[in-house]
């Protein structure tokens, strides 16, 4: 503790040193403090807030399901830690957001039964949302194969064409020498 103004530019050290709760060594008191002061200035802290989670699930792209769940699940959790939030608020937050056609299915698969809260869990959820993710990724996949598949029937059909056309070519030019 003695040495955190050290690890500041001198005013911010010779700051920290005239605090209350520097000079009686309470540790705690004095990282509260600090946060409160340097909120507006601390990133992180604001980006693992309340405010920041309900502004993000409304304006995030729901286009990456990977990407939202892994940053949604890294913000609760640690709002959840602080009790902050709790998972039964969290877990509504999540789903109220989902594109429609994702809803019933993450209820489905987590085995949510809506009418008991006490099944509404975020991580079975945010599991179920990346099985419907990979689900949509070997769909997807697949539709690409398919389509290729088409396409090189489509180049097999052109070189037959080409070759039959050559063969007739081929005739034409021995028939008449």
């Amino acid at each position: 503790m003695q040495r955190l103004p050290l690890y500041c530019n001198d005013l911010i050290g010779e700051h920290i040193k005239a605090l209350s709760e520097y000079e009686a060594r309470a540790w705690e008191s004095l990282k509260e403090r600090l946060r409160k002061e340097y909120l507006r200035q601390d990133i992180k802290q604001r980006y693992y807030s309340r405010a920041y989670l309900s502004q993000y699930k409304q304006s995030a792209s729901k286009e990456d399901l990977r990407t939202y769940c892994i940053q949604f699940r890294a913000i609760s959790s640690r709002l959840i830690k602080k009790h902050e939030l709790d998972e039964y608020t969290v877990y509504l937050w999540f789903l109220e957001e989902l594109p429609e056609k994702h809803q019933a299915k993450i209820v489905r698969q987590a085995g949510i039964k809506t009418s008991v809260p006490s099944t509404f869990k975020l991580n079975e959820a945010l599991d179920a949302v990346e099985r419907i993710y990979e689900e949509e990724e070997s769909l997807s996949m697949l539709r690409e194969y398919i389509s290729s598949t088409e396409d090189i029937q489509d180049m097999i059909d052109q070189q037959r064409e080409e070759t039959a056309v050559i063969k007739k070519t081929v005739s034409t030019i021995l028939l008449r020498s």
